[in-house]
């Protein structure tokens, strides 16, 4: 389905299912990445113990892993925050497409989508038929053509208070994200 680029010309409804039945898997392995990267222990930085003088001006070798193998982690680490990076995109254009939906019915069945709900159960909660579910998830899909603008979209231009601009791929990497005024698409 999806080639693993983050960047593409043009995504089909067929790339939006996909993205919306794997949003839920997507948000844990966010959680677990950012554990991972940012919380957990393993980073190199945090190794060893603090040496003085002139212990700590010489080289040292590890006991504990080679050269290679500590080359290898930086690499994977470098992979995982690419992958990172891809989720939070996939999962920023679902979660900004939810809100450009007008019609409450639509909405209910985006959102009962989101949240991994099957067709049947879906159709139960609206009493509706499986099928009306189904052409109403048709519509949503192929009216949000918002979700294959964000998705080809590189950046987010982000106007802070005080007429300042810089570049925000998500609005999470804010520190204070009250201080946002708009966004726009570059």
């Amino acid at each position: 389905m999806l080639t693993g680029q983050t960047v593409k010309k043009v995504w089909s409804e067929a790339d939006i299912n996909y993205l919306v039945k794997n949003y839920r898997f997507w948000k844990k392995e966010i959680n677990r990445l950012e554990r991972v990267l940012y919380v957990g222990s393993s980073s190199m930085g945090s190794w060893g113990v603090a040496q003085y003088g002139i212990d700590a001006a010489m080289p040292k070798g590890s006991s504990i892993r080679s050269a290679e193998e500590l080359k290898r982690m930086d690499v994977r680490e470098r992979g995982q925050l690419a992958r990172l990076e891809k989720l939070r995109t996939y999962v920023y254009a679902l979660e900004v497409a939810y809100n450009l939906i007008d019609d409450e019915q639509l909405i209910t069945i985006y959102d009962c989508l989101l949240d991994g709900m099957t067709y049947r159960q879906i159709a139960e909660h609206l009493s509706t038929t499986k099928d009306y579910v189904r052409l109403k998830k048709q519509i949503i899909f192929s009216q949000n053509s918002q979700i294959s603008t964000i998705l080809t979209t590189k950046n987010l231009q982000c106007k802070w208070r005080g007429g300042r601009t810089g570049k925000c791929f998500f609005p999470w990497y804010l520190s204070k994200p009250n201080e946002i005024t708009w966004y726009s698409l570059l």
